[in-house]
Order: C-alpha cells, then structure tokens, then sequence
C-alpha cells in the first residue's frame, strides 16, 4: 500500500516558457478547448491567469532534494497545497484543479495496484508534463534506511543517558536485549584498552 502523497500546485508564468515539454502533443480528446486557451493565454502572459504547474511527491520526511524540485517547478516555492490528492493524475483531477502542467522527475513510478507502469503515463502522452532533476545523494529512501541502521544505537545511548524505555516507545524484552548488548560493548572496550596497554608495555620493553 502506497503512503498518502502530498501533491503541491505551484502558479507561475515564467516555468512554461523556460521549460521544455516533455511528450507528444496535447491531443483535442484529453483536453476542453477552454482549458487548452486559458493554458495558451498564460503561457502568453495574457488572459486572467498564470500558468498552474503542479508538483507532487512523499512530503512527509521533507529533505534538500524535495526543495530543489520544488525550486524547478516553481522558482519560488509554493502557492497551494492540494491535499489527498490520488496516486494516479487523471483529466478529471488537472479539469478540477486547473492544472496546466505536471512537474516531476522523469522516473517512471508504478502503480500501486500494479494495473499501470507509471502514474505519470497519462500527461507524459498529453504532452502535459514537464521534467525535473533528481538531487543525487538524497531520497526518503535513504533518510529512512539510514534512521532504521542506526535506531537500536539510538536507543541505548539514550537509556544510557537515563530515559526510559516508555519515553523511547520500546517494549520490555527489547530494552533487556539492548541493557544486555551494552554490557557486552562495555566489557569489550574494558578487554580491548588492556590489551592496548600490554602492547605499549611489551613494545617498550623491546625498545
């Protein structure tokens, strides 16, 4: 099941014009003649409108490269926040929202439901979509794996520290297991520092 996703609409006259389409060319069928005008007279700077990109992504752990895609749909951050916005873009959602353009990676993302290659299918064909840089070195992915590497030593240095186990949100068994891999740290390091000072002791014996 995938996470809820945050989707953020950003309004901006300039990121059409300095931004390649990416796809093929609008088709009549996916888009009113009303929508396809208004859309025009923006990119334009006429009309009563600015251009509407929208951005979306798994903003719950917001990090660097979240920003600078925002900053490449936007230029300068964001406007409106659609929330429970679907997973899937559909005309229905962009008609509704009044979106011009979609602004992500290039990626594709499957669906969940596994019925679809990539979410983003549609307004890649609708010419609709318009493509942004990954930030190398940076994903949720990571920020994630590396906060679940490093939990369990979280958490005994805080029970070193003098919390307890309920303030970490651990359960009984856990904390036993961790005071118990403590101890065996401590009697490692305790081991490790004499046989350090023997090694001084017998190469100054030698010298």
């Amino acid at each position: 099941m995938a996470d809820p996703k945050r989707k953020m609409a950003a309004e901006d006259h300039e990121v059409s014009a300095k931004a390649e389409l990416v796809g093929h060319k609008v088709d009549a069928e996916f888009e009113p003649e009303a929508n396809k005008k208004d859309a025009k007279q923006a990119e334009a700077g006429e009309g009563d409108r600015p251009v509407r990109v929208y951005a979306d992504g798994i903003y719950d752990l917001f990090h660097f490269g979240h920003a600078r895609s925002l900053e490449q749909a936007k230029k300068a951050w964001v406007d409106e926040v659609i929330p429970d916005a679907p997973w899937v873009i559909t005309q229905e959602f962009l008609d509704k929202h009044k979106i011009d353009y979609v602004a992500h990676d290039s990626l594709p993302y499957a669906d969940a439901s596994g019925a679809g290659k990539d979410v983003y299918e549609f307004v890649k064909a609708a010419g609709k979509f318009k493509e942004t840089k990954r930030t190398e070195g940076i994903s949720t992915s990571d920020l994630l794996m590396r906060i679940v590497k490093d939990y369990n030593q979280y958490v005994m240095r805080n029970l070193a520290r003098g919390y307890t186990r309920k303030e970490l949100g651990v359960s009984y068994m856990k904390e036993k297991r961790l005071r118990v891999n403590m101890e065996f740290e401590k009697l490692y390091d305790k081991v490790k520092e004499k046989q350090e000072k023997v090694g001084k002791k017998v190469y100054s014996l030698k010298s």
